[in-house]
């Protein structure tokens, strides 16, 4: 963006397969990074179709709360949603280089009037006459809260191993598994060949709670060709598999863990 310009970030929900939320609500701030000047007031515009939320003043003019009751959308969101557009006015002032970040804060949605979800949340990010300086943000402000604090502790950053297990943040977050716990990663915890009688190789990794996992086999690295040999959803205890009646000859196996 260009100093001086007004700037409007578009807002999405996803809603995971499954399920459906009929009313939502959020916090959005806009936020200087580093020595940025401060940002003008932020407004929200709702999308074609959506209908207008009560919106709240928040605790600066770059804070605003949306709100939208029960039965408030057209039809209970599902899938992805485009639900409008975050507004501010970049300062003259600002300078090339410098950037602004829009985080949420209380996003939460329900179906019903019985029940209610908690949603994680990526933030936006602006730069003025430049192009991004930094990746997008991989792990959710929420998941960086619950574990390191506050999403701004340093420690929480996408490209930190905060528990040193050769693990960074975001592929712990990928995983499912908690970065402040080094023995808490994606790998196998044993294998283990039995060649008395009947042949069999066991392998045993920790799971995430609703992870699925498919563990692959081939029998060679020189090009290899992947199968399939066990397809599970993990709950967060160890899971151990046993495949019965190997063959002779060598064979590789790895996890493939589904987005």
């Amino acid at each position: 963006m260009q100093p001086g310009s007004t700037c409007s970030i578009p807002v999405y929900a996803k809603i995971g397969a499954g399920y459906s939320v009929s009313g939502l609500q959020f916090r959005a701030i806009v936020t200087a990074e580093g020595a940025a000047p401060a940002p003008g007031a932020i407004t929200f515009t709702p999308a074609a179709g959506v209908q207008n939320p009560t919106k709240l003043p928040g605790n600066s003019a770059n804070d605003i709360a949306c709100f939208w009751g029960l039965g408030a959308f057209a039809s209970a969101l599902q899938g992805s949603n485009y639900l409008g557009v975050i507004t501010f006015q970049v300062p003259a002032t600002a300078q090339t280089g410098q950037s602004y970040a829009l985080h949420f804060q209380g996003v939460d949605g329900a179906p019903d009037i019985s029940t209610s979800y908690q949603f994680e949340s990526l933030p936006g990010q602006v730069w003025v006459n430049s192009a991004a300086l930094q990746p997008a943000q991989i792990s959710s402000d929420e998941w960086r809260a619950h574990f390191f604090g506050s999403y701004t502790s340093p420690l929480a950053a996408d490209n930190v191993d905060a528990d040193g297990d050769g693990m960074l943040n975001w592929q712990e977050y990928v995983a499912g598994t908690n970065p402040t716990n080094a023995q808490s990663k994606l790998q196998f915890t044993s294998a283990a060949l039995n060649n008395v009688g009947v042949k069999d190789v066991g392998f045993t990794w920790l799971t995430a709670p609703g992870k699925t996992y498919i563990l692959q086999s081939t029998p060679s690295l020189n090009k290899p060709v992947w199968t399939a040999v066990k397809t599970i959803v993990g709950d967060g205890n160890n899971y151990q598999f046993i495949e019965s009646n190997y063959s002779a000859g060598p064979r590789f196996y790895r996890l493939d863990l589904q987005p």
